[in-house]
């Protein structure tokens, strides 16, 4: 899990950028998308949160790659904070549109000082930067939800559950992006932070807002999709759209790969180079441990301190000649004899201002150690001469093998001899990262914090001496990590020296791999931009065409309502008299191609004038409606019902004679006679059947017809006679 969060953590720009791109998206999808008079909707709001909130992840990774400045990071707090006022402005407006009851727009000035006010708790930039997310970005992320899952309430089937999808990942983005803050020092953001986040989930938070993001993005752009009926011009549409998605992901997955092997191929050399280094200064520091180690085990075992314990002047004077000899081995070494108190009575220095003749350091671990019979070793600064070296300790024992004082060598470190200062950027630190010695002028107490108490027990020590706390790091690194350090990324090399956790450490800074990264990064994005430029493109030529096509099917429909209009009945619905013509005219020309029969039905109401006179014309109006209704599912397909005029009725019935014709105009006639008409009761009518002639023209052939109703009347009405 180290190694996969560790990952994660090299792969931060990666991860800004694909964040940038899924707000980016958005913001395009709102902007481009076709209006519609039904939506309430305020996208407008929501695209400029898209623009400014991806703007402002992509300032992070200029901030993470090229470095960070106080300045910088001011004008992209600012961003961070208009895009979340862009979304609290969307909350409010929609729920507006929506009829429900909110709040004006001052509630904006209202959150600003709010943010402002949980920043100057909160303390410093990150304060700040915690205000705003907790005060702007989390209520405006859960208002923006709450209209989403508002207006979803309204909409069915596949337009709804997308709605509903964006409502979801836009309140877990709120609550990854307005709750898990930059580390403060006040609660909240002290204990729920970024930094308590990686460490107990062991992945930035950014990754889940780059995918809260996405699932946003893909969720409106979605919606935006079905938005239009199913047709073959959107199926089409939503075909590219899914290909456009799938090629999207599949750029952004081959462009991380490219990222990382263009910023490997010079991580590797930087690594390999830090190696080195870290390898040459642990051997020539492991070099002069060892030989100092053994000049203190030699001295221990000399003649000249077969004396100790003793104060005697010739004793004095052997043990003195000792040390001076011992440390001429090499100019940086300080010999010296100590009791078994801890008093130093023999001491290379003693004719220095820092002489450590007659002082007691009983205190020091390296001599606890010998005294315990064991060889001392310990890395500290000198309490008396201030410089920081190895103190080297064995135990002197006399014949009977009792310990009667210890030998001690210290080698005074110089960074230069060691070659710290060739490389500027390298310390010698315990196992807790606090710097005995480095390169680096003005080098910090720590390379990373210490908790509390073990800074006081470091300190009480006087290991470190006359060192001012500071830290170099936020947080602690080890080898072949990458560390940020005022807001420049470096690579940290870690070497151990001996077994008491000391190290050397190099950091270098390597800008060549970031911006091999970012160019990956920029290549990424130009090609995602041409995909989503070509995409956007075809999206608004297939809204163009899907428009087109459905004024096309409403000009159609308008078109076939004003034939109807024009050849129908207004009244009953029946065919017209013009078209009851046309229709004729085509029929007789058929039968007399094709010598087929064709006959003719004419009827009317019997004492119709008896039902306007008796019950008004509206209620005659319907009766002559209820018997269109009658008739017209009654006679076949082929078949062409006309209102003639007034009551009179006329229907073309092709393919029967005139005996045919006639069997049905009676069955449409017992038909009538059993219905019971609504307001007048019953009713009947009288049908007159003629069968087209060789001679007959349409005027001759309605004429019959016309007889033939006259003579069913004349002959008691309520009866078929046929021409």
């Amino acid at each position: 899990m180290l190694e996969t969060a560790q990952f994660l953590k090299s792969q931060m720009d990666y991860i800004f950028f694909v964040y940038g791109l899924a707000f980016m998206v958005l913001g395009v999808v709102c902007f481009t998308r076709q209006r519609s008079p039904q939506e309430v909707l305020p996208w407008l709001f929501m695209g400029l949160f898209g623009f400014t909130h991806g703007l402002n992840e992509w300032l992070d990774l200029l901030a993470l790659t090229a470095g960070d400045t106080p300045l910088f990071s001011s004008v992209r707090l600012a961003v961070m904070a208009a895009s979340f006022a862009f979304l609290v402005e969307f909350g409010r407006v929609a729920t507006i549109k929506l009829g429900m009851r909110t709040v004006g727009r001052w509630i904006l000035p209202v959150l600003l000082l709010v943010a402002l006010l949980l920043g100057s708790l909160l303390g410093g930039q990150s304060g700040l930067n915690g205000g705003f997310r907790y005060a702007l970005g989390l209520v405006g992320c859960l208002w923006a939800a709450f209209a989403l899952f508002a207006k979803a309430s309204t909409l069915e089937g596949l337009r709804r559950r997308w709605l509903i999808s964006a409502g979801i990942g836009m309140g877990l983005y709120g609550i990854a992006a307005g709750a898990v803050v930059p580390a403060a020092a006040s609660f909240p953001a002290n204990f729920l932070n970024q930094e308590t986040f990686f460490a107990a989930v062991g992945a930035p938070i950014q990754l889940f807002r780059a995918f809260f993001a996405c699932w946003i993005m893909l969720a409106v752009w979605a919606y935006e999709q079905s938005r239009f009926e199913e047709s073959h011009l959107m199926m089409k549409r939503r075909w590219y759209f899914r290909a456009t998605v799938a090629v999207l992901v599949m750029t952004i997955g081959l462009g991380w790969t490219l990222t990382n092997n263009l910023g490997k191929l010079y991580q590797e050399d930087l690594r390999r180079d830090i190696d080195a280094g870290t390898s040459l200064l642990a051997h020539r520091l492991s070099v002069d441990t060892t030989v100092t180690q053994g000049l203190a085990t030699a001295m221990s075992t000399s003649n000249a301190l077969a004396g100790m314990p003793g104060t005697a002047p010739d004793t004095l004077a052997q043990a003195n000649l000792l040390v001076d000899r011992y440390s001429a081995v090499h100019p940086g070494l300080i010999a010296y004899v100590m009791d078994r108190n801890g008093t130093v009575i023999a001491a290379s220095n003693r004719h220095q201002p820092t002489s450590l003749a007659g002082r007691n350091y009983s205190f020091r671990p390296y001599f606890q150690e010998a005294l315990a019979g064991r060889l001392g070793k310990f890395f500290a600064i000198g309490v008396t001469t201030g410089e920081a070296g190895f103190y080297a300790s064995a135990p002197i024992r006399n014949g009977r093998q009792e310990i009667t004082g210890v030998a001690v060598v210290k080698h005074t470190l110089d960074p230069e001899a060691l070659g710290l200062t060739h490389f500027q950027d390298a310390f010698l630190v315990d196992a807790n990262g606090v710097v005995l010695l480095s390169g680096m002028k003005g080098a910090p107490y720590g390379l990373w914090p210490l908790p509390p108490d073990l800074l006081r027990q470091t300190q009480a020590s006087q290991q470190f001496a006359g060192k001012e706390v500071t830290s170099l790091a936020q947080q602690r690194f080890g080898n072949g990590e990458w560390i940020s350090i005022a807001g420049k990324k470096f690579l940290a090399g870690r070497q151990m020296v001996g077994q008491e956790g000391w190290s050397i450490v190099l950091l270098r800074q390597e800008k060549a791999s970031l911006v091999n990264r970012l160019f990956g990064i920029i290549l990424t994005l130009m090609i995602s931009v041409l995909i989503l430029v070509s995409l956007l493109v075809l999206q608004r030529e297939f809204g163009t065409e899907i428009l087109l096509h459905q004024n096309q099917k409403r000009l159609e429909a308008l078109s076939h309502e004003l034939e109807r209009q024009a050849t129908t009945d207004t009244l009953t619905g029946a065919l017209n008299r013009l078209k009851f013509n046309a229709i004729l005219g085509q029929e007789i020309k058929r039968s007399q191609r094709y010598h087929t029969p064709l006959s003719l039905i004419m009827y009317d109401i019997d004492h119709f004038k008896r039902v306007n006179d008796t019950y008004g014309h509206q209620v005659g109006d319907s009766v002559l409606v209820q018997l269109t209704s009658l008739v017209a599912p009654r006679i076949r397909e082929t078949d062409s019902l006309a209102r003639w005029g007034g009551e009179e009725f006329m229907v073309v019935v092709p393919h029967l004679n005139s005996s045919e014709a006639a069997k049905l105009a009676e069955k449409l006639r017992e038909r009538v006679e059993t219905t019971a008409f609504t307001g007048v009761g019953r009713l009947s009518c009288s049908f007159g059947v003629a069968q087209f002639a060789p001679d007959d023209t349409a005027d001759t052939l309605t004429g019959r017809a016309d007889q033939a109703l006259y003579l069913a009347k004349a002959g008691g009405r309520n009866r078929v006679v046929t021409a």
